[in-house]
């Protein structure tokens, strides 16, 4: 999980503590990267947002 790489699970299979922390920290390496994947989606979408109001803002300046 260190540098936000949460691809790699954690393939410990086990019945004791050590399972279930497996399996906690599976789910939350999903959580995780499903949330940081919609804030790169939204940081994308406010980027082009941000272009294209200065593009218009050049615009109103030119006309």
């Amino acid at each position: 999980m260190a540098g936000l790489d949460f691809s790699s699970p954690c393939d410990l299979i086990s019945v004791d503590e050590f399972g279930e922390l497996s399996a906690s920290l599976n789910m939350m390496a999903e959580s995780l990267q499903q949330a940081l994947a919609r804030l790169e989606a939204a940081n994308a979408q406010l980027e082009k947002d941000v272009e294209k109001e200065r593009l218009l803002l050049a615009e109103r300046k030119e006309g």
